[in-house]
């Protein structure tokens, strides 16, 4: 059964505009088979942050074994490469999952969206697992995702959690009417109880746990509903002020970090009246980087103010006293970095899936061939890849003791430059293992030191 019913907050939002204008809040959460079907597909298809416990379960059905491979092969690689007309496929199929609540409403809303030949692998493939899935994954969760979509809908239209949504939406102003929809998608019941979710610019994605979150589940909804008004809100601007401000790192971290703020911490407080116990984040460069913008973040959302440059300068100085140790720790140091040097030719085939086994890579942009205005991320660590002819190129960035240390046989050196690393390793072409070992024990160092390594 699907819930239409919507919740629908009606209130003034102050974002310099005068007071007689209102923006109308609606949040929609839905219950929606096909879209619980859809995640199937991101499952199979590898995409990240999708949970696989529902597809494991369907594994063992004989529908599923029994799903013709080609067809689900075709279906996978479409979702990692088809492009349609409005966007990514994986896109398309969200926003007409998250509308519809049978997979016959889902396929015809699908019509002229999407190619014949991939619509026909749709309606294969979820018309073969539709009842496997209704059986085994939809139905026993169905009074769990009913008592879920209650709470969060009573939790959303109480006086507290309006002032916070009407806070939040004046400090990501954007245009046009404030429209989230919260799709619940079942877990199974599980031995160790799993949760999760996904933001989009078309709604979120609240994986639904086989347990009782104790009230916890509202903030993670509201948190990834943040992520959205972030998604909708022009930031580019935002990332140059803090890279201006001294600090990329602490703009990279920002959004998770505010998002944390509101709903990890603030709706709980103020849904509560006491502050949540435990750790907000579990993630430790944004769980103090989140407790140390409480107070001025506080401070911004009582006064309605937007996300501006004074705040860039105050979360900056946060970030610094959140983490004094920071560039001593690799696993601060190579959350966010960028792979250069003058060839990619010297990069082994596999290197950042490999490095970012270690726990600590977040992210690691490929910058090729070397300049330093592509490197203006100033704080971003560098991880340059040479070989001996190449040193040259390096003049003026790379230190006079590391080309000494290089030319003599070192591997690689390294240098603190301000708040940024420099990392120069030294190779030849044919010598990809030996480069990624001694990568792999470079980013899983204990404690980081200027020298040669």
């Amino acid at each position: 059964m699907l819930y239409r019913n919507f919740l629908l907050l009606y209130f003034v939002v102050l974002l310099g505009l005068p007071a007689a204008a209102e923006k109308q809040l609606l949040v929609e959460v839905r219950l929606s088979p096909p879209l619980g079907m859809v995640c199937l597909l991101e499952s199979l298809a590898g995409s990240p942050g999708y949970l696989s416990e529902p597809l494991d379960v369907l594994r063992e059905q004989s529908a599923f074994r029994e799903l013709d491979k080609s067809r689900v092969d075709a279906l996978v690689e479409a979702i990692r490469s088809y492009a349609d007309q409005d966007g990514e496929l994986s896109t398309t199929l969200r926003k007409e999952a998250l509308s519809c609540d049978t997979l016959r409403a889902f396929l015809h809303a699908l019509k002229g969206r999407v190619s014949p030949e991939i619509h026909e692998d749709i309606s294969l493939v979820l018309g073969a697992l539709e009842a496997d899935y209704l059986k085994f994954i939809w139905k026993p969760s169905l009074v769990r995702l009913e008592t879920q979509k209650r709470e969060l809908d009573i939790a959303y239209s109480g006086p507290e959690a309006l002032k916070l949504f009407e806070q939040a939406m004046a400090f990501y102003p954007s245009p046009g009417a404030a429209e989230f929809v919260v799709g619940l998608v079942p877990m199974p019941p599980q031995e160790r109880p799993v949760s999760g979710a996904l933001a989009f610019q078309e709604g979120l994605i609240f994986f639904v746990p086989d347990n009782d979150m104790g009230g916890r589940a509202a903030g993670v909804v509201f948190h990834e509903i943040v992520h959205v008004m972030q998604m909708r809100t022009d930031q580019s601007h935002l990332v140059q002020m803090f890279s201006h401000a001294g600090l990329t790192q602490a703009g990279t971290e920002i959004n998770e970090a505010v998002a944390t703020v509101l709903g990890n911490y603030l709706l709980r407080l103020r849904l509560e009246g006491r502050p949540p116990e435990g750790v907000l984040y579990s993630d430790p460069y944004v769980e103090e980087y989140a407790r140390a913008l409480i107070p001025m973040l506080s401070e911004y959302l009582l006064e309605h103010r937007s996300f501006d440059e004074a705040f860039v300068t105050s979360a900056v100085s946060a970030y610094k006293s959140a983490y004094p140790k920071r560039l001593q720790d690799p696993a601060f140091v190579f959350r966010h970095s960028i792979l250069t040097g003058p060839s990619e030719l010297l990069v082994p085939n596999g290197l950042i899936p490999h490095l970012a086994r270690s726990g600590h890579l977040r992210s690691m942009r490929r910058v090729f061939p070397f300049s330093p205005e592509a490197l203006s991320d100033n704080t971003l660590t560098a991880l340059c890849l040479l070989s001996s002819n190449q040193l040259d190129s390096m003049t003026g960035v790379l230190e006079p003791a590391g080309r000494e240390y290089l030319e003599q046989g070192g591997s690689v050196w390294s240098q603190l430059v301000g708040d940024r690393w420099w990392f120069f390793q030294l190779s030849s072409a044919d010598d990809a293992d030996l480069r990624r070992d001694e990568l792999w024990k470079l980013v899983t160092r204990k404690a980081l030191l200027p020298g040669g390594l």
